[in-house]
Parts: structure tokens; C-alpha cells; sequence
């Protein structure tokens, strides 16, 4: 029964409490659930609304985040654009920069030595040849600023915009950067130009046209070489200009090889071409008038063709062969004649000027015209050419001179003087007498044998130089002193002294004779023609050692003085010899007996030499 009270107290109703917890899980479903829908709809909403929070702050707090460091970033970048310091880590050569402003960092380079360029720091381009052009960096100009090297400094890590220069900022707190396109002064184009310009200049000058090169000993061609004439300034230049920017880079000595290309079908050379081009014969010093020294010598040159032929031949494309010169030296080198120039007198002479004033003038006169005169080894001394024409012009005056035994007035009269003095002077040395001739009768100044006539444009005194040096006349005089001094001068490699010697063959008297002449007043006589006597001379040189002994005698030649009877002129009908004596009385004599004389043999005639034309006197 109270089973069924029960059941009727859950359908009227009268438990509530106790049917909550009963059956909270297996009475009535459906009415309850229905019953209590809205207060699950309620437990379920607030949920939500938690999620939703959660969700935007979520959202939010990210994007706080993201602008904070924006901001941060911003701010960085706006600091680091502002910075007017070089970034962390960056160096040139070593020395640190970062915190400086360009300014502090120039002069810490500078203080450090940065612009101290070393001497052999620079750069050398080698030409195909084997030759340089060579330039050192302080010379092209190309040295190191501090200043440049600062800025160039100060720009790392500021060229990549706003944030790429925060970002470089920071990483080059972790890495140190040296700097390495380092920048300097700018070259001295101008002088390197003309520096390597004329070292190809000289290049070419062996290669571009001939392609061999002449050296003191030894001739080198490359074969091929026609393609050694492609060498270009420019690029020798562009070469150089880079070799210098490397080494001005590395603080080093930079030397590059000049290659250019080298054909397969190189031109052959024909080397007998160039044995014409090169050969020469020595060419020995000699006195130069001009500068009064001894020019330069020259060695002859020449080479053994054949073995050069074949030499070549073996040789491969772009080999070099090497020619042995064949040197042969001169007689007379620079040097050597320099110091043995005009180092002795070889002899001298002195003769007594007499005469007029004139003669006097006209002997002075061309002795100051020959003062100084040099004679190079093989060259001949001309009186007349080097006097020039005796003429009124040329200072000459009117003075006597001889014709056919007379004294006559000329032009330059008493020049011979000169001539033979300086003939008397030449007789004591051993140079060669090329052309002399004697005077027509003998002359008061010289030993008989030792004159020489001049007479310009007829006879002339001439000799060579036959030494192996010069020779230089050296000719004192003037008309106060009224001397004539000679000095042959030049160099004695003996000792050997020559004494002339000079020996009268023949000796003819001169007479007296008279010619009447109406223009002589009587009892006045006048002198045409001066008496002189008849001379047939031999003069030899003797020659002799140190030690006093004869080594040779040589006969240098003859001289035939005509004679030249006295001449007086007087009024007619007083000639001596055609007057009679008027015969003294005769004394008594006592008779002697007469011896028959010895009969005197007939005199031998002297032979008249020919006449000779007027001389200079």
C-alpha cells in the first residue's frame, strides 16, 4: 500500500525537495528539462563572454608589443641617423675609428703615421724587353690622406637607407670592418704621362722598326719581334696607374709584365740588314777647335754573320738571340788624348825681326794670324792658306821683298820670315815637310839651309802632321819686341833629339860691277843690287838618343842660293872699269931672273840655278 502511496505522492506532488535529489537523474525527463531550458541558456552564456576577453586581449596585447618596439626601433634608427661618429668597428689599417667624427678620425690617422708613404712603396710595369718604368708612389703623387680615409670611414654602413643603417649599426657591433676602398691623393697624371711616354719612346726605338736591340757588347733579337712594336703608351700607362693604386692599397712594391700577343707568323729579320746597320769603324779622338778638347771616340763595331745566321735559324718563335759584338777599340781613346794633349814642346825657335816699320808690321802680322793653329793627326799646315792673300785689306803693307837679286816694294813684304822661321822650327822635329823652297839668295835671319819662300798663290810652305796627336803653333811676337818666337807644341813619346846640321856644298863669291846711268849726278853712285854671295847648302837631321849616340843622319835637302853680283849705278863715263889708270913712274929695277910660272888650271864654273819668282822676303 505504501507503494502506492508513494507513487501518488510524486504525481500529486507533495515532496518536492525530495524528488529533486531522487531523481535527478531517471524521473520525468522531459518536464524538467523543459522546466529548467532557460537556467542552462543562462549557465552557458557567461562562458562566452570570458572567451571573448580572452580573445581580445590576446589580439591587443601582441599588437602593444609590436608598437613599443616599433617605437623602439624608430627611435634607434632616428638615433643612429643623428650619430655624426663612425659605427662600432670599423678600422683603417689597423687603427680603430668607431666613436670619432671624421674629423678626430683624420687626425688619429694622421698622428699614426697613415700618411707616411714608404720610398719603395710603388710600382713597376716590365716591358717585353726586360726594361721598367719604374715609380715609386710619393713620386706619381699617389699618397694617403687622412682626411679621405675618414670620410670613406664614416660612410660604412650609412648607404643602405633608414633601417639598412640601423641594421648595419648593430651587426657591426659584432664584426670588426676595416675599411678597404681607401681613397688618396690624385696622381700627378701629367708628369707619369710624360715619364712612361718617354720610356716607350725609347722602347720603339730598338723594336718598332728594326726589332733587335744594340747593346755595348751584344746584340738581342727576339724572334717575332714584329709584335714587340704593338706596345702602346696608354697601356703601359693604364698598367701602371693600377699597379701603383695596388700598391698604394697594400703599402707594397707592385711589378707587372708588359705581354703583348705574339704571332705564330712573325716576319724573319734579315740579319744582314742589320750587320750594315750596326757595323762601324773605330773612330779615334781627335782635337776639336771648337770646344779645345778631345772629342769623343767610338769603338768599331761588327759581328760574326754566319754564326748569327745560324743561330737564329734554331731558335723558336718568341726565343730571344743573343749576337756577340765584335768591339774593336780606337788608336786613340777620349781620355787618353785629353791627358797627352799639347804636353810638350817639341822645338822651338827664335829669329830677330829687322827692316822697316812695315816689314816689321806685315812679319807680326802673320804670325798673330798663325798663332794657335792646330793640326789634327794627317792634316797639312798651309803658310798661305792660313795667312790668307797678303793684302791691303787684311791689314798688310807695302814693305821690300826680293826679284831677281833686287829689292823691290810689295805688298806683305817680309812674310817670309814667318815662314821661315817656323820651317827652322819644324827641321827639329820629325814631322813631314811637304812643300818648301828656298829662298832665290840667302837671308841675314836663318842659318843658310833653313829658310822658306812664300809667295801666295805661286809658292807655298807646307807640312803634315804625321803623329799620331795634335800639334799647335804657338807664335810670340810683336813689332815693340821686334821677335819672332815659334813653339811647336804637342805631345813627345821619346827621347829622341834632332839636330840639323847644315853643310855648304859650293861657295861663290859675289863681285862688283858698274852700270852707268844718266839719271845718277856725277860723282854720286848708287847701289842697285846688293852683293850676295853663291850658296849650294846640304842640310841633314841627326838624330840621337838619351844617352848622346847617333842613331841616324837624313838628308832633308839641298839649297842653291844664287849669286847676285854688286850692282852701283853711276853717271856715265864714271865706270871704274872702263877708266885707265894712269901708269906711276917706273922705279929702276934690277934685273931678276925670270922663272916661267906653273900654269894655273882653269876654275870649275858653278852651275847658275834657275831664276825663281819674286819672293815675300
Amino acid at each position: 500500500m505504501k507503494l502506492f502511496g508513494n507513487t501518488t505522492q510524486k504525481s500529486g506532488g507533495a515532496k518536492p525537495a525530495s524528488e529533486k535529489s531522487t531523481y535527478s537523474a531517471a524521473s520525468v525527463a522531459k518536464p524538467r528539462v523543459a522546466v529548467s531550458a532557460p537556467r542552462e541558456r543562462k549557465q552557458t552564456r557567461q562562458p562566452k563572454a570570458k572567451n571573448h576577453v580572452r580573445r581580445t586581449v590576446a589580439i591587443v596585447a601582441p599588437l602593444v608589443c609590436v608598437a613599443v618596439l616599433a617605437v623602439g626601433v624608430i627611435a634607434a634608427g632616428m638615433y643612429v641617423s643623428t650619430l655624426k661618429t663612425i659605427y662600432p668597428g670599423v678600422s683603417v689599417y689597423n687603427v680603430p675609428l668607431q666613436g670619432l667624427t671624421k674629423e678626430e678620425a683624420a687626425q688619429k690617422l694622421k698622428e699614426s703615421g697613415y700618411e707616411v708613404q714608404e720610398e719603395n712603396v710603388g710600382a713597376s710595369v716590365v716591358l717585353p724587353d726586360g726594361s721598367e718604368v719604374t715609380v715609386s708612389c710619393n713620386e706619381a703623387g699617389l699618397a694617403p690622406d687622412s682626411a679621405l680615409a675618414a670620410e670613406a670611414a664614416y660612410k660604412i654602413g650609412r648607404e643602405s637607407g633608414f633601417f639598412g643603417n640601423l641594421m648595419n649599426n648593430v651587426k657591426l657591433r659584432f664584426a670588426e670592418t676595416k675599411v678597404t676602398n681607401i681613397e688618396y691623393t690624385r696622381i700627378n697624371e701629367d708628369a707619369l704621362h710624360t715619364k712612361v711616354t718617354a720610356a716607350v719612346d725609347k722602347y720603339l726605338a730598338n723594336y718598332a722598326s728594326d726589332g733587335y736591340h744594340v747593346e755595348a757588347d751584344k746584340i738581342t733579337i727576339i724572334k717575332g719581334a714584329s709584335t714587340l712594336s704593338q706596345v702602346k703608351s696608354d697601356d703601359v700607362y693604364n698598367l701602371l696607374i693600377s699597379s701603383l693604386e695596388s700598391a698604394a692599397s697594400g703599402k707594397s712594391f707592385v711589378s707587372v709584365q708588359l705581354k703583348p700577343e705574339q704571332t705564330e707568323n712573325a716576319e724573319d729579320i734579315n740579319l744582314l740588314e742589320v750587320y750594315n746597320a750596326i757595323y762601324s769603324e773605330p773612330v779615334s779622338s781627335k782635337y776639336d777647335p771648337e770646344t779645345h778638347a778631345a772629342s769623343a771616340s767610338e769603338a768599331g763595331r761588327s759581328f760574326d754573320l754566319a754564326a748569327a745566321e745560324a743561330a737564329y735559324e734554331a731558335a723558336k718563335i718568341g726565343a730571344t738571340v743573343t749576337i756577340p759584338l765584335i768591339v774593336t777599340e780606337p788608336e786613340v781613346k777620349q781620355a787618353d788624348l785629353q791627358a797627352l794633349l799639347f804636353r810638350d814642346v817639341l822645338s822651338e825657335r827664335e829669329t830677330k825681326i829687322s827692316g822697316t816699320a812695315n816689314r816689321i808690321s806685315n812679319v807680326v802680322l802673320a804670325g798673330t794670324t798663325i798663332n794657335g793653329t792646330v793640326l789634327n793627326p794627317g792634316e797639312v799646315f798651309s803658310y798661305n792658306n792660313t795667312t790668307g792673300e797678303r793684302s791691303a785689306a787684311r791689314g798688310y803693307k807695302l814693305a821690300s821683298a826680293y826679284s831677281a837679286g833686287e829689292s823691290i816694294p810689295a805688298i806683305g813684304g817680309g812674310v817670309c820670315q814667318g815662314s821661315s822661321t817656323i820651317y827652322s822650327a819644324i827641321l827639329r822635329t820629325d814631322l813631314e815637310v811637304v812643300e818648301r823652297r828656298p829662298h832665290s839668295m840667302t837671308v841675314g835671319y836663318l842659318p843658310y839651309g833653313e829658310d822658306a819662300t812664300v809667295n801666295f798663290g805661286v809658292i807655298d810652305f807646307k807640312f803634315k802632321n804625321n803623329t799620331a796627336y795634335p800639334i799647335r803653333i804657338d807664335i810670340v811676337t810683336s813689332v815693340d819686341t821686334k821677335l819672332f818666337n815659334v813653339k811647336i807644341v804637342g805631345t813627345k813619346l821619346d827621347d829622341i833629339t834632332i839636330k840639323v846640321v847644315n853643310k855648304t856644298l859650293s861657295h861663290t863669291k859675289a863681285t862688283t860691277t858698274y852700270q852707268e846711268d844718266s839719271s845718277i849726278a856725277v860723282g854720286k853712285q848708287e847701289i842697285k843690287i846688293k852683293a850676295h854671295d853663291g850658296y849650294i847648302m846640304e842640310t841633314t837631321k841627326e838624330y840621337y838618343d838619351a844617352a848622346g849616340t847617333l842613331i841616324k843622319s837624313v838628308v832633308v835637302g839641298k839649297s842653291n842660293y844664287k849669286k847676285y853680283d854688286k850692282l852701283v849705278l853711276v853717271a856715265p863715263g864714271e865706270d871704274p872699269t872702263k877708266q885707265t889708270p894712269t901708269p906711276p913712274p917706273e922705279p929702276e929695277i934690277t934685273p931678276i931672273p925670270v922663272v916661267p910660272p906653273t900654269p894655273t888650271p882653269p876654275p870649275t864654273p858653278t852651275p847658275t840655278p834657275p831664276e825663281l819668282p819674286p819672293s815675300e822676303n
